[in-house]
């Protein structure tokens, strides 16, 4: 698989505002695969999910997304239901090389706004679809991908989470002065032999790790939460399923394999894919700052990893979060619970049986400032998983120094910008070659404008800023070489 170390993040600016789509535009839009068999019930045995309702085989035109760069999508769905998907202003592809990839955006139909997120692997398809009506998720088997009809209410449940030891110290050798930014959260995803035999293969188990990395971002991104996770491996492990939950993820903290592979690629967080379907995953839940390194294992279902978001569920309480506050306790911090919405949605932490009329997992971290369809994901001060999210990014970002870095020095919150005025941004690095340029965005890091597109990486710039007045702005500073390494201000800046 490709080194998704060095990410290269890809932005591209749309040109039609957001709204219905019509024939005309849908008609300007690229149809990247067709469904080849009618879609069908399977039996059990048979099913690619075990959430699945009906599936069908399609056949996928990767040529049509331009290598991620395809604006506007065609999504031929069951029932000759046809909807069309925009790429996202800001991070709307994520390229590794040609033929790797990830596609994000939005679905819309009337009001209903529908995540789309999609990652292509080598021929491999992993994707996930929200629609009007129904939650699709494409998954990769063998030679074929298969477009999925889910039904959330199918997949078993969390297995828990386990609250792991206290704060310890990790003794761990880090350059003086050097620390990760909490933009970015290294991952090694491992994979059981029987993972591998059911998708089809080492590229298709990996392109499923890749995407259920790639929802967990769209989470982050529609949640407003300031840190992304990287994929730094996906690769075969040698442990055995055991059918037990608890006992996977006991074996998996302890191997000796897993946690050297974890030290040489500086791996912060490690999860490993299974395909038990006794639940959909387990995880340490973080007793408090800052965490403790022995502590960032979670154990993820393969059938649950993408469709449930029970990849990004699992990290989450790596993080500190819990589940809605009727299934969970002792969370990192007292509003740290997911949200629901009785007949309507849910959040990644949350669980389903307190909807009586259903609700659909969204990729969305309970945030009470965050609507969701017109309603608020979270309630303030009682569910609000992003901001817990936000406090313990820095902190597990530093569970394995990743050897490159920027930290910003100034500008992390509460200061004013001031407009056509010139100001100095500070910042230091380690480990970064080449230059860097410095981002601004006007509305909590959901999107970001370049502002200085390239200046030596010498650890100050002055520049002004030009735009809108916000109480909402963020700076953040990139390497030019590694966009992967960046740091962002922690919290809100005024721009006047």
């Amino acid at each position: 698989m490709p080194n998704l170390s060095t990410t290269v993040r890809v932005s591209l600016l749309l040109i039609i505002a957001l709204g219905v789509l019509s024939a005309g535009a849908l008609a300007q839009g690229k149809r990247v695969f067709s469904i080849v068999e009618t879609p069908t019930a399977r039996a059990a045995e048979f099913r690619t999910s075990v959430a699945s309702v009906r599936e069908a085989e399609i056949a996928v035109d990767a040529a049509a997304f331009l290598g991620g760069r395809q604006e506007r999508l065609i999504l031929p769905l069951f029932d000759g239901k046809t909807f069309g998907a925009k790429q996202l202003e800001s991070e709307g592809s994520e390229v590794f090389a040609l033929d790797n990839f990830v596609w994000r955006g939005k679905l819309h139909d009337g009001k209903f706004v529908g995540d789309v997120v999609m990652t292509f692997n080598k021929g491999s398809v992993s994707g996930l679809i929200y629609s009007p009506d129904a939650v699709y998720e494409i998954a990769p088997k063998g030679d074929k991908n298969i477009l999925i009809e889910l039904d959330q209410s199918l997949f078993p449940p969390c297995g828990g989470e386990i609250e792991g030891e206290r704060s310890i110290p990790q003794h761990l050798t880090v350059p003086s002065g050097s620390t990760d930014s909490g933009d970015r959260i290294d991952v090694l995803v491992l994979y059981t032999d029987a993972v591998r035999t059911s998708a089809g293969g080492d590229t298709q188990a990996q392109t499923i790790a890749q995407q259920a990395i790639a929802a967990t971002n769209t989470a982050y991104i529609n949640s407003k939460v300031r840190q992304r996770v990287r994929l730094v491996g996906a690769e075969l492990t040698a442990l055995n399923e055991t059918g037990s939950f608890n006992t996977e993820l006991s074996n998996l903290r302890a191997d000796v394999s897993a946690n050297s592979r974890r030290n040489q690629l500086n791996a912060d967080l490690v999860d490993m894919l299974t395909n038990s379907t006794a639940a959909c995953g387990i995880g340490y839940l973080m007793g408090s700052l800052p965490g403790n390194a022995n502590n960032g294992f979670t154990v993820t279902a393969r059938t649950c990893a993408v469709g449930n978001l029970s990849f990004a569920h699992e990290l989450g309480h790596n993080m500190g979060s819990q589940h809605n506050p009727e299934n969970g306790s002792g969370p990192t911090f007292p509003y740290a619970f997911g949200h629901y919405v009785n007949g309507s949605f849910r959040t990644v932490m949350s669980y389903s049986d307190p909807c009586t009329s259903g609700c659909t997992r969204v990729a969305h971290f309970s945030n009470p400032v965050i609507n969701y369809n017109g309603l608020a994901t979270g309630i303030d001060n009682a569910r609000d998983n992003a901001r817990s999210i936000n406090n313990t990014a820095d902190s597990i970002a530093n569970y394995r120094y990743s050897g490159s870095s920027i930290t910003l020095n100034s500008h992390n919150g509460g200061e004013w910008f001031p407009r056509h005025v010139r100001r100095t941004v500070n910042w230091i690095s380690n480990g970064v070659t080449g230059n860097v340029r410095i981002d601004v965005s006007w509305n909590e890091g959901t999107t970001w404008k370049s502002v200085v597109a390239s200046t030596p990486n010498d650890g100050s710039e002055t520049f002004s800023i030009y735009g809108p007045a916000t109480r909402h702005a963020r700076i953040r500073i990139v390497s030019l070489d590694n966009t992967a390494v960046s740091d962002s201000s922690i919290n809100n800046i005024s721009i006047r």
